[in-house]
């Protein structure tokens, strides 16, 4: 790197240079103005990176450390360099030909790369859509040279260029150069203009205690409003007067209702900032920021005198004023001020008495000698005052931690501990597109009209829907004016009054019978959610929840009123707005001229807005169901039950060689989009009541938006802002809106078709729902075409308005023949189809941690996990956490973190790597002696860790598959059992694969077999108790058959499983092997030619022959012990009559056993009808009718004329007689 040296050479820091262990990066420090740092990361990335992949990501693995460590230090950081690749094909490269698929993939890893590595590229940023491929060669033209700069500095790019030119003669053209504006967004916040603070009363880390006292606090103000006329006047905590209803209008009700949800916020408010006092949230923050400016600010300029003392023709003159231009802080100049008994208090009345003896003389060296002085002094004063601070909040947050910890209040620990999630942005800036030009502004009225003009545009004016008049007039002539979808689906259970209106019919069921009494009001208080952020007002649950009972009994009265009119007040519409930053690094300066920022907009509703929205929906949730596959939205649902049904589905298609179509639909920013009359045509389509209706859907209706920025909360008007937002309503507006598509996509043709023998019989998987992604299923192209076809009738803005995100949905297809399927068409928001990603198996499902791939499952599912374990274990040894502290984090945090992803992935391999990180960072949290083994997989002593990372998994596993056979209402439940079906059936069993469990052919890798193979690995294997109806294909077809596996020593079980999984013809029972009349054992030449084996499987079954043959026949011969199909019975010692049971068939034959084979001389059938009663000398019974064949084989059956098998006795024929009884159930299984 190439510096001006007159401004540069200075500012470098020159120990601080460092190279990558290549040499091929490098990385320079800077010193900026404010005390803030440049690190600029130098890189040339390997010619042919798609050729030395491990080179080019140790490199990129150096640059990240770099860019890392700049982040920590608040720096502005910049990678620049020859990169060799690019992450868009289109714009950045022009060719006759196609990248290389090695060259594509290694350009989607370099994307990939730089987006988690939160750093934007300089060009892209002010040119987004402009071509700057310049370097060419033989044809191709390309552009492998980039300058990035980290996502949260973006801002303060103010040009980007490419310079078509080189720098040597040998080079390539095309350098890209950049501007920044280092001093954006650098100063503190107290220079910002019109700042209006932020005032709470901080409830939510009251004990309860503190709220009982506030408790008893209202009490005394409300007895001393009551009985004391002085505080009546004065206006302090005194209700409104009631209102007359039935001589009230609906206007004035709406009026009153508004004056006393105000009057109780009013009130609650003031009781509380006078017991614990409000805090500034703003100021706080801001005094903090501008105490360590002016500090820094100190120390600068000190450093600046101290080398003007160097110069020898320095003046007295240049002294005094660089003396009189020292800005020394607050706690300098006014040290009585701090707190007392502060470290560094006397080092500051050093200083202060220093500063008011400053010399007056002009004698150089009495200034020479005060300046040595003062910056001695100054040096010593703040390292003891940064100490101080670092070792007093140190303790006083270890003290807080270790209090919470042991106060069960583990939510509170563990952000202390682990940290908390990412602040709000805080805006501050904006940048103004004007003429063409960009100009930054910390404005507050520009900064809240940019703000209000992004909350306009979140959903663009050309792609916004319009309310139907049909809703309005409810005319039939209007129904044409509903979109399609409403008059197909939803439009005839409107006219029949709603689909489910029964569930709101009835005695005690209408909404006339449901009021807000006080045993209500405690269920609410039960229900609702504690320690969230109040929302307008600044009321929280627990201050609710701990008034008193005249204020209990106003706040019933208000909802109560609410209930019975319809009305909704205006005032619990407004709404209070925070925007989350999507990844870690954000630039919080607001720049409309991109589109919507990366920001996730989070509404907060009032506190007691959320108790009238739980009110209803207590009432409205009796009615309305929710679709079976809806994962994330009903209460037995789960993430883990979605994702294992999409699993064992790639399992499935794989293992029958099926194709199975998918199609991802990112559902995230659907919701945001849906307007209220959408929700109100669903609710009368199912027939929810009218007054609950109308709730609903002006709780739905636009409200006044605060929006908080670094300003305090600025105004953004009135507006609507869909149905996923904040309110307790908006996972049943969500559930109800998805069920609606849901429903309609389980008729689509072409479903996933799950048939089994257990309870319920299969199900038909057309369309499955993630929390925020949903997962259209079919066995064909044209099912998906068909999905598509309902989802665009369903989306865009001439439907619902809602739109599937495009960046995140995807279609992967399993399929057995090199077949190609064009990617399908979803709408976008001006319902224009656009075509969804096609991805791999492989790519498909990382997001959930589904592996399908070979690929290495640490890289791809436990990476994200591991660097977020890193970055803890980082904080938790400068914490000092004590041994039970720690013990919580590792076995309640850590570990679970990784189970979810190892519950659904292969076999993990690295549970010695997980060992050996917690070992080691166990040893500098408790100080474990350094001889210790860094890798112990269970810590017997402190309790940390676990016997074994993968034995942990395939428990879990264990764990889910039974909760699962349990439940066979889930969905996933039928695929299971499907599947173990399936298995049962490949691998020759009799019984379900769990009873027994074997180990599975390693070549096996399924989800079914991992849990197979571990429950055989036990000792003893763990077996289970199932109820199980055996498939068709596992059953045998004669009576009395064994299992072969019964007659097989344990340790050839997993040898003739590994036959049956790989062979067609299955040795699963003893008629497998055994003469058509099943007397005989089949030689094993007829048996080899049965199989079709190979030489080496052929070597095996013969021992296991030999093995059943030892077991099974009579010594020298090839007869059987116990003949199979029939039970030999001496003639002799037959019973006088044969017993069977109503409504079963009976088959007699008789046999000839003189010859070696035995031959039948005479069969009939029985069978006994419970309505064939008659006398009989015993009592009343029912007699067996018989049927003969005549001729035999003619399929022709004649009744015998005596229906009673009395006395019948096997005639001998000169050998001896065998009587073969058969017995069978009424269902006709022999």
């Amino acid at each position: 790197m190439i510096f001006n040296k007159e401004r540069w050479e200075n500012r470098i820091i020159k120990h601080s240079v460092q190279y990558s262990p290549a040499r091929r990066s490098m990385c320079v420090t800077i010193h900026l103005a404010k005390s803030r740092e440049l690190w600029i990361v130098g890189t040339y990335i390997h010619h042919a990176p798609d050729q030395h992949v491990d080179e080019v990501h140790r490199e990129w693995e150096w640059i990240e450390e770099r860019v890392s460590d700049g982040r920590s230090r608040r720096g502005t950081v910049m990678v620049a360099g020859d990169f060799n690749t690019y992450s868009n094909e289109h714009l950045d490269r022009s060719a006759p030909g196609d990248m290389s698929g090695r060259a594509r993939d290694m350009c989607r890893q370099f994307d990939a790369w730089t987006e988690s590595l939160g750093i934007t590229s300089t060009f892209r940023s002010r040119h987004p859509n402009t071509q700057r491929h310049t370097y060419c060669r033989n044809g191709t033209r390309t552009a492998l040279d980039d300058i990035f700069v980290s996502s949260e500095h973006e801002s303060a790019i103010s040009a980007s260029a490419i310079w078509l030119n080189s720098i040597t003669t040998s080079d390539h053209v095309g350098v890209p150069v950049a501007i920044l504006q280092c001093e954006r967004g650098a100063r503190v916040a107290r220079n910002l203009n019109n700042v209006t603070p932020i005032k709470v009363v901080n409830t939510r880390t009251k004990t309860q205690d503190e709220l009982d006292e506030f408790t008893h606090k209202l009490n005394e103000l409300d007895e001393f409003t009551l009985h004391t006329a002085t505080m009546l006047d004065s206006g302090v905590i005194r209700l409104v007067d009631d209102i007359d209803v039935e001589n009230s209008t609906q206007e004035q009700i709406q009026q009153w209702l508004e004056r006393a949800i105000d009057n109780l916020y009013s009130c609650l408010y003031t009781s509380a900032k006078n017991l614990w006092g409000e805090v500034n949230q703003s100021k706080r923050h801001l005094a903090r920021a501008v105490c360590i400016r002016r500090s820094n600010r100190c120390t600068s300029q000190l450093r600046l005198a101290k080398e003007l003392l160097g110069i020898p023709e320095v003046t007295v003159e240049t002294l005094q004023i660089a003396a009189d231009a020292i800005c020394w802080p607050k706690w300098v100049l006014h040290p009585d001020s701090m707190v007392e008994g502060s470290a560094h208090q006397n080092g500051a009345r050093t200083i202060n008495a220093m500063l008011t003896n400053i010399p007056l003389s002009n004698m150089y060296e009495e200034w020479i000698d005060w300046f040595e002085d003062i910056i001695k002094h100054w040096k010593s004063t703040i390292r003891i005052r940064r100490n101080w601070r670092q070792t007093s909040r140190r303790k006083l947050c270890q003290d807080r931690r270790r209090n919470w910890f042991v106060a069960g209040r583990t939510k509170a620990f563990l952000q202390t501990t682990l940290g908390k999630p990412l602040p709000p942005v805080s805006i501050r800036s904006a940048i103004i597109q004007e003429e063409g030009s960009a100009r930054y502004t910390e404005d507050r009225s520009e900064v809240n009209r940019e703000l209000t003009r992004l909350l306009d545009n979140w959903i663009p004016v050309d792609e916004q829907t319009t309310r139907p008049r049909y809703l309005d007039t409810a005319l039939p002539e209007d129904a044409a004016s509903l979109p399609d979808f409403a008059r197909e689906w939803i439009l005839p259970d409107i006219e029949r009054g709603g689909r489910y209106v029964s569930a709101w019919s009835g005695a005690g069921k209408r909404w006339d019978d449901y009021h807000y009494t006080a045993e209500i009001q405690t269920t609410i208080d039960r229900k609702l959610k504690k320690h969230v952020a109040p929302g307008y007002g600044g009321i929280s649950q627990e201050m609710w929840i701990a008034s008193p009972a005249i204020v209990r009994h106003r706040e019933r009265r208000v909802i109560e009123l609410i209930l019975r009119t319809g009305l909704a007040p205006k005032i619990l519409l407004r709404k209070q707005m925070i925007f989350l930053p999507k990844t870690q690094t954000v630039d919080p300066t607001l720049d409309n001229s991109k589109g919507l920022p990366p920001w996730r907009p989070i509404t907060v509703q009032s506190a007691f807005a959320n108790r009238v929205f739980l009110v209803i929906k207590e009432f409205v949730d009796r009615g309305i169901p929710n679709s079976g596959l809806q994962h994330g939205f009903r209460n037995d649902r789960s993430v883990i039950d979605a994702s294992l049904l999409t699993t064992l589905l790639l399992d499935r298609a794989k293992e029958n060689r099926e194709r199975l179509l998918l199609v991802s639909k990112d559902c995230l920013k659907c919701y945001d989009r849906i307007p209220s009359w959408v929700m109100e045509l669903l609710y009368m389509g199912i027939g929810v009541p009218v007054m609950a209706r109308k709730l609903m859907i002006d709780f739905l209706g636009s409200g006044n938006i605060d929006v908080r920025t670094a300003f305090g909360w600025l105004s953004t008007g009135e507006r609507e802002f869909g149905i996923g937002q904040g309110s307790i309503l908006a996972i049943l507006h969500i559930s109800v809106y998805m069920g609606c598509l849901q429903n309609q996509l389980a008729t689509s043709v072409d479903p996933v078709s799950i048939r089994h023998h257990q309870a319920g019989h299969g199900i038909e998987v057309a369309s499955t729902m993630f929390v925020d992604d949903q997962l259209d299923v079919s066995t064909t192209y044209e099912g998906l075409l068909d999905r598509a076809r309902i989802t665009n009738m369903f989306t865009g803005k001439d439907a619902t308005g809602g739109v599937f995100g495009s960046a995140k949905s995807f279609q992967m297809y399993v399929t057995p023949d090199p077949e190609h399927f064009p990617a399908v068409m979803l709408n976008d928001g001006h319902s224009v189809p656009q075509p969804v990603r096609v991805v791999a198996p492989e790519e498909g499902f990382k997001h959930l941690g589904i592996q399908q791939g070979g690929e290495d499952q640490w890289a791809t599912s436990l990476e994200p996990t591991w660097k977020t374990l890193v970055s803890d274990a980082d904080r938790i040894r400068r914490l000092s956490l004590s041994l039970p502290e720690f013990r919580y984090v590792v076995n309640h945090i850590w570990i679970p973190r990784f189970r979810y992803r190892m519950l659904l992935g292969g076999a993990i391999k690295m549970a010695a790597r997980v060992d050996v990180f917690i070992r080691q960072v166990a040893r500098s949290v408790l100080k474990l002696p350094y001889y210790l083994p860094t890798a112990v997989y269970y810590d017997k002593g402190n309790g940390l860790g676990l016997e074994s990372c993968e034995a942990d998994a395939n428990i879990n596993r264990l764990v889910e598959a039974l909760r699962i056979l349990n439940t066979p209402e889930l969905p996933v439940y039928h695929l299971l059992v499907e599947r173990l079906e399936a298995y049962q059936i490949r691998a020759g069993l009799t019984d379900n694969p769990l009873c027994k469990p074997i180990a599975p052919p390693g070549t096996v890798t399924t989800w079914i077999a991992q849990v197979l193979r571990y429950a055989a690995a036990l000792e003893p294997p763990l077996t289970m108790a199932i109820r199980w109806v055996q498939p068709r294909n596992a059953r045998s077809e004669r009576l009395n058959d064994r299992a072969l596996m019964d007659l097989t020593p344990s340790e050839h079980h997993t040898t003739l499983l590994s036959i049956n999984w790989k062979w067609d013809f299955k040795l699963r029972y003893v008629g497998d092997i055994t003469s058509d009349m099943g007397t005989h054992i089949l030689p094993f030449v007829t048996i080899m030619r049965s199989g079709k084996w190979d030489e080496k499987t052929r070597a095996k079954v013969e021992i296991l022959y030999n093995l059943w043959r030892t077991a099974l026949v009579i010594p020298t011969t090839n007869r059987l012990l116990i003949p199979v199909g029939c039970i030999p019975v001496d003639p002799r010692q037959t019973p006088a009559a044969v017993r069977i049971g109503v409504g079963h068939w009976i088959v007699a034959i008789r046999m000839n056993t003189e010859g070696p084979e035995p031959v039948i001389d005479q069969y009939e059938l029985g069978y006994r009808d419970v309505g064939d009663a008659q006398m009989h000398q015993l009592g009343l019974t029912i007699p067996i009718r018989w049927w003969y064949e005549r001729p035999r084989g003619s399929d022709i059956w004649f009744e015998r004329t005596h229906r009673v098998l009395e006395d019948s006795q096997s005639q001998s024929a000169g050998g001896t007689n065998v009587l073969e009884v058969v017995v069978s159930g009424s269902s006709g299984h022999t």
